[in-house]
């Protein structure tokens, strides 16, 4: 009995881990010096067999005479063994969008 809750392999110790992360979120400033240029936030969903991971930042980036808002999001989902089952990235400029996916380590 001890050997076996003891010595239990890494995947049952980090699966058993996860069932217990609470949902939640966590915002931040972002600032240069001592101004604040933008936001960032982390909020994770827990569903019975997913755990999905946002982090979004938002910066106003200073570019000549004029002000850009750059954002960033990622999208994490993990197994409640904590293994990564999709990530998508997605970036916004004034000049544009991009959008990039990824399943289980393979980029589409």
């Amino acid at each position: 009995l001890v050997r076996r809750e003891l010595w239990r392999p890494a995947g049952e110790r980090l699966a058993e881990a996860a069932l217990s992360l609470p949902p939640g979120a966590t915002y931040y400033s972002v600032s240069l010096g001592n101004t604040q240029i933008g936001y960032a936030s982390r909020t994770i969903d827990t569903l019975p067999d997913t755990l999905t991971v946002t982090d979004i930042m938002a910066v106003d980036v200073p570019v000549l005479d004029s002000v850009q808002r750059t954002e960033t999001r990622t999208v994490v989902e993990l197994s409640r063994s904590l293994q990564v089952r999709s990530t998508r990235r997605f970036g916004d400029r004034t000049s544009g969008t991009r959008r990039q996916d990824s399943w289980a380590g393979t980029r589409c």
